[in-house]
């Protein structure tokens, strides 16, 4: 028999998928020619079909030491090294191989999927673009360009990528899943379910499409639709790390916080890396009152250690002048209609007047209205939707920041682990209910009842306390707080506007006990749409139950309405009852805006205090209960208190107006204070670097 023929022989088995009969013919060969390259370069290829990728990697190798101006073995060996995880080498690989061959479409084409898994956008761009210059149907192609935009934030480019992928190649699965992405994230829902649905037809075990369509049926608000295709993604596949982390969101939003913590642990177990698993797992437990102060605190610094930047950064050479001009940075997703841009603002319009540069770094993916006034508020202004933490870091390098201001990390879209790559002098946390985790982030900012010197909570970070924190602009929009509801032949409302993440049993069993000793009361819950879902309500209902009170009792806000005629439904509400351990902030707010006193439960963590911190500032101590009991008893009392209700619709809004909490530029002055304490402390360090001050 002679070689040629084996060689034919032994590609014929492989191509009829008798792999391990084809490694055999394939050793033969190589016994009576070693230097058969192509024997070499087959044998390569059919290890890497079972995954030995090491070995194919010594075929290969060997196949281009013979015959190194092949470019289909240098492609080869880029696929090889791939699976190896040399991400680099294999990209040298492909790039030898498309020297050799400066026409192949498939080697600009795997160029261009490996630049883009190595995030090396801009070029894989490039890439699929010279493929569509000389292929322009060519299908897979179109689909990664297509998401290349959708990460970019341009999903808008995306759509008639993928449109036009979907009609050239209908067999195409990643087109069609990245065609519904595009859709969700350009907000149109119902498209892109519709979408989803459609491909399942085609493609009913299809982990993937089961996924997204739990995400975009969780962006409808069907999460009891959610959680079956999320649980139906998990059977098809069990590791899919990212299905239990969105099986975890939709617990979430049905306020069910320990379903949450259990999946986004599940996320965890798989993917230890999975930033928005941890953010969400941390952020749950926040809702938690069963989880101890010293068990959190593990868990954020967990976080830190395993999301933490790949090596140490060298430090730019920064100017230790106490007294010079500092530069401030600023990062967020929430530069936007949102409650810490409504904190914010106003703080940020005095910051010019005390000699700050200012510099935005902004996550915002939807710019509106408010965007537009912090972009013109600011000195400078980085869109970062579509860098790296790594690429964010070297800009605020470059852009001399002295101090990087991380505003409510752990929620939203915002970028906590861009701590962890040190790129100013000084990090500071701020509008975040807890600590950080990093040892990167210096300070945490707070005040004296949100982070009193007793607190048993423990801190990455080291507390800045003003002397109040919360600071929101008058609500110029709102409407006249009015008459109280509740006239001498009329029911007390109880209301609470909160998440329903926050109301637990513990919270349930305390407010049945209030509307038991207020027999007449009823109790209306809202935030946003949510509580519309049955199950939610269900919750709601059995949670009351104990004390008695009946489903006649509750109100049910179902409607996502408009702010102003979100603050007019106060209008019918006479007391507001604070959840806990997470408590209230935006809703504190708003609710005493509207004439409405809250009575809040004084927690053990900063988490616990956000509502007595305002109260204590406006001198309504009164309403801050000490313990459950206590809680019950002022809200009780209060119902049965109709002159002093009536005194408080008139005198609260006044009272907030007057308030340290609607001063701005005062607060502005603090803060201000704050940050050039800390930078003189930092430069004194810098000047005598065996102090112990802190940085």
């Amino acid at each position: 028999m002679t070689t040629p023929a084996t060689l034919d022989g032994a590609l014929a088995v492989h191509r009829a998928g008798r792999l391990g009969e084809a490694d055999t013919l394939y050793g033969r060969i190589l016994a009576d020619e070693p230097r058969n390259a192509e024997a070499l370069r087959l044998r390569g290829v059919l290890a890497c079909q079972e995954g030995r990728f090491a070995a194919a990697v010594d075929f290969l190798e060997r196949a281009i030491g013979i015959a190194g101006q092949n470019a289909v073995y240098h492609a080869n060996l880029g696929v090889a090294l791939k699976g190896l995880g040399r991400a680099a080498d294999a990209l040298a690989a492909l790039q030898k191989a498309a020297v050799l061959d400066p026409g192949s479409i498939d080697i600009r084409y795997n160029i261009g999927c490996l630049l883009q898994e190595l995030d090396r956008r801009d070029e894989a761009a490039a890439a699929y673009q010279a493929v569509l210059a000389a292929d322009p149907d060519h299908a897979e192609a179109l689909s990664n360009l297509g998401l290349l935009h959708i990460g970019g934030g341009q999903p808008d480019q995306a759509l008639p990528l993928l449109r036009r992928a979907v009609s050239l190649a209908p067999q195409l699965l990643a087109a069609r899943i990245n065609l519904g992405i595009a859709l969700h994230d350009l907000e149109q829902f119902d498209a892109a379910a519709g979408w989803f649905m459609q491909a399942l037809e085609v493609n009913p075990e299809s982990a993937e499409l089961r996924y997204n369509l739990a995400n975009a049926l969780h962006a409808l608000h069907r999460y009891e639709e959610a959680i079956v295709q999320g649980q139906r993604a998990i059977e098809l596949r069990p590791d899919y790390a990212e299905a239990y982390h969105n099986l975890g969101n939709a617990w979430r939003e049905l306020g069910d916080p320990k379903q949450a913590v259990a999946s986004y642990r599940q996320a965890l177990a798989l993917d230890r890396k999975n930033v928005l698993a941890w953010r969400n797992l941390l952020s749950t437990l926040l809702y938690s009152p069963d989880v101890p102060p010293a068990a959190r605190f593990v868990e954020h610094r967990h976080f830190a250690s395993a999301c933490t930047a790949p090596a140490p950064r060298a430090v730019r050479p920064v100017n230790p002048d106490p007294n010079r001009s500092l530069r401030i940075g600023y990062v967020s997703s929430d530069f936007r209609r949102h409650p810490v841009a409504r904190n914010l603002e106003p703080i940020l319009a005095e910051h010019r007047r005390q000699g700050f540069f200012v510099a935005l770094y902004a996550q915002v993916r939807t710019p509106d209205e408010v965007t537009g006034r912090f972009r013109a508020a600011a000195d400078l202004w980085r869109s970062i939707v579509s860098l790296s933490d790594e690429a964010v870091a070297e800009q605020i390098e470059s852009d001399r920041i002295d101090i990087l201001v991380h505003l409510a990390g752990r929620f939203d879209r915002n970028r906590p682990t861009l701590a962890g790559f040190r790129a100013a002098p000084i990090q500071i946390s701020f509008h975040d209910p807890a600590t950080s985790g990093f040892s990167e982030m210096d300070y945490l900012i707070a005040d004296r009842v949100l982070v009193p010197r007793s607190t048993v909570e423990r801190f990455a970070e080291r507390p800045l306390r003003l002397p109040s924190f919360y600071t929101h602009a008058p609500l110029v929009d709102a409407p006249d707080p009015g008459p109280l509801p509740a006239g001498e032949d009329r029911p007390i409302t109880f209301v609470s506007f909160n998440h329903p993440a926050k109301i637990s049993e513990a919270v349930l069993d305390v407010w049945g006990q209030i509307l038991r000793r207020v027999p007449t009361a009823r109790l209306s819950l809202k935030h946003r749409h949510r509580f519309s879902r049955p199950a939610l309500q269900a919750r709601i209902l059995d949670g009351l139950r104990a004390a008695g009170v009946d489903r006649e009792r509750l109100v049910f806000g179902a409607d996502d309405v408009e702010r102003r005629d979100h603050l007019a439904l106060y209008r019918q509400a006479d007391i507001a009852l604070d959840p806990f351990p997470f408590t209230g902030s935006t809703t504190t707010f708003e609710a005493l805006w509207m004439g409405v006193p809250v009575v809040t439960l004084a927690g053990r963590d900063m988490v616990a205090r956000w509502s007595e911190s305002m109260l204590r500032t406006l001198k309504l101590d009164e309403l801050v209960a000490a313990s459950p009991e206590d809680y019950i008893d002022i809200a009780a009392n209060l119902a049965a208190d109709r002159p002093r209700l009536s005194r408080l619709r008139g005198s609260l809004r006044p009272l907030l107006a007057s308030s340290p909490l609607c001063n701005g530029e005062r607060r502005a002055r603090q803060i201000g204070r704050l940050y050039r304490a800390v930078w003189r402390r930092w430069c004194a360090a810098q000047a005598n670097p065996s102090s112990k001050a802190a940085q």
